[in-house]
Parts: structure tokens; sequence; C-alpha cells
């Protein structure tokens, strides 16, 4: 009697943990939705990302004095190089440099894995 009362025991903390991880699972994907559809920015330089991947598009420099100082950045321009050709094909917008932002902290966090 003791081990079926144990066996069933944990077939059903099994489900109720798998139930909390796909409502967690469920919940943070929502959230990350929300976060990526916002069309203002959420922070404070996020509009100037945009405006330095258009300069790197159009094959500009940010650092030129032409492009002071409207268009400093005290970044690496890494990312904006990474994100300049997706611009032309997706459109320069915020939700296109959310996306990738969320991309390189997926890959942060497997490489740390």
């Amino acid at each position: 009697m003791t081990e079926n009362y144990s066996a069933k025991l944990g077939i059903t903390l099994n489900s109720i943990y798998l139930i909390c991880i796909m409502l967690f699972t469920v919940g943070i994907t929502y959230n990350h939705i929300q976060l990526i559809s916002h069309e203002h920015p959420l922070d404070y330089n996020e509009g100037g990302m945009l405006v330095i991947t258009s300069t790197i598009a159009q094959g500009e420099s940010p650092y030129s004095l032409q492009s002071q100082p409207t268009r400093i950045s005290v970044y690496p321009i890494l990312y904006n190089i990474l994100v300049a050709p997706l611009s032309r094909v997706f459109g320069l917008t915020l939700e296109l440099h959310r996306a990738v932002a969320g991309l390189f902290i997926l890959a942060c966090c497997a490489i740390c894995f």
C-alpha cells in the first residue's frame, strides 16, 4: 500500500511541476513578445541605435567628423554592423533591434550553459 501511495504521489508532484513549468514558459514568452512589440523606446539610448544603424546601412561612419555630435555612440558598433544588413531586408525598426538583441542574449546564455 505504501509503495502504491508513493508512486501516485510522485506522479502527482511531477505533473504539478510540469504544469508550473508550462505556465512559466507561457508567461515569460508573453512578456517577451510584449517587450519586443512595444512601439516606444524602452530605454534612453534605444532610439539612438536606430540612427547609428541607419548611418552604417547608408555606408557612412558614425565616428566621422560630419556625423558628430548627433550620431555619436559610446558603445562599440559591431552590433550595429550586424544589424545593418538585416535593416535593409526587414526595415529599420525597434522590433528588429530588440529581436536581434534577444538572439544575442540567448546565444550568451547558451555559451554560459
